[in-house]
């Protein structure tokens, strides 16, 4: 099997790749070894009811005085969804730890709900205006195609760009192309997690 790690003692031969009795979860069987998990959800026992998120969002909305289309309140609920996903690791990893320091956000559901319609209000605000607003479209699809998953409608994409611009003006402004990616390859794994 190539290109996959061995660990020390055992030989790719003695490896494979399947799918896990848990939810189809991929999993890395070894040879003699228990399986392991190669990537997956984190427990949603800590995430309230995506009914609960979607209301926290509305009235997030609502408090601003802003107004959005079912398909921008569906793509912010689920942003919301796959960022508490990312930032509940009950090993208390490095998703969890990347996820609070990069969003500045802590894994309070009502709070991170918050968080993302403001992030997606100063984008859409544009005050100051964002110089790389063009290349951002291109980034975020570029994030996407990354990791293999297909582009969303031009709405989602819309929403994306817009918490993607909101994030990189509060919490780096003057940060460099590489920071922008950073952000847009973020924002893609959360809403690909929250899915």
């Amino acid at each position: 099997m190539a290109g996959v790690f061995a660990p020390v003692g055992v030989s790719p031969a003695s490896q494979r790749v399947g799918r896990g009795a848990a939810g189809g979860k991929k999993t890395l069987f070894l040879d003699g070894a228990a399986p392991v998990r190669l990537w997956g959800r984190m427990p949603d026992d800590h995430i309230p009811p995506k009914d609960d998120l979607e209301k926290a969002v509305r009235e997030a909305l609502e408090t601003r005085g802003k107004d959005a289309k079912d398909g921008e309140r569906a793509a912010l609920v689920r942003l919301v969804l796959g960022l508490l996903r990312l930032m509940v690791d009950p090993t208390g990893g490095l998703p969890a730890t990347l996820a609070s320091t990069l969003f500045g956000l802590a894994p309070v559901p009502v709070q991170t709900a918050q968080k993302i319609v403001d992030y997606w209000i100063e984008g859409i605000k544009d005050v100051p205006p964002f110089p790389w607003r063009p290349q951002m479209w291109p980034i975020v699809a570029s994030a996407f195609q990354t990791v293999l998953e297909p582009i969303p409608d031009a709405t989602t994409m819309g929403v994306l760009v817009n918490v993607c611009i909101g994030i990189i003006q509060d919490r780096y402004p003057n940060g460099p192309h590489a920071a922008k990616q950073g952000v847009a390859q973020a924002l893609v794994q959360a809403y690909n997690v929250g899915g």
